[in-house]
């Protein structure tokens, strides 16, 4: 009998989990919001529509934990920011990290963008993120909102994400991917 109570638990355990980590992505600002355009600086409404329809590429990737993601972003620049792209592809253990291990293991639930400014080619998103996770330790499900800033730049015509991290960097380093921790 307690092995049916447990089963049957652990059976609504991951359909619960299930129907929350497949659900739609809530974009709690619209994009053409006058809001949007007065919280951002040196910018034009085109900008602004080409970053925001960007934006939401890489957040429908983040949401749906495509490890593709990382194509969005410039070449690594130094031999950290190689590092780290390795590191997220398990290059050295020949599985992707990305979305899998501890750290990398949240669902992203919902994305706000606070302000979008230029200052010469870069452009600056800062965005706040709700992330859920299952805490394995605990059984339960954990939400943090993030605080995360976006540069990113055009190249040959096309925008490509520079850097992605938390407002105030969660770990020491490169920058680059620092925001999928």
């Amino acid at each position: 009998m307690l092995i049916i109570v447990f089963l049957l638990g652990l059976g609504l355990g991951f359909g619960v989990r299930s129907i929350l980590l497949n659900k739609k992505i809530n974009i709690v600002q619209p994009f053409n919001d006058s809001l949007l355009k007065d919280m951002s600086s040196g910018v034009s409404d085109l900008e602004i529509q080409e970053v925001t329809n960007f934006l939401a590429k890489f957040e429908t990737l983040q949401k749906s934990r495509k490890y593709t993601i990382l194509n969005l972003f410039t070449p690594p620049a130094d031999s950290k920011e190689t590092q780290v792209l390795g590191f997220l592809l398990g290059k050295d253990i020949r599985m992707i990290r990305m979305y899998a291990t501890a750290g990398l293991d949240y669902q992203l639930d919902w994305y706000y963008v606070e302000s979008i400014s230029k200052n010469d080619n870069r452009i600056t998103v800062k965005l706040k993120e709700l992330r859920t996770r299952y805490g394995n330790s605990n059984g339960e499900y954990n939400a943090t909102r993030n605080d995360l800033v976006m540069e990113v730049v055009e190249k040959n015509g096309k925008l490509w994400i520079d850097k992605y991290h938390h407002k105030i960097p969660l770990v020491e380093g490169s920058l680059k991917y620092e925001g999928f921790y």
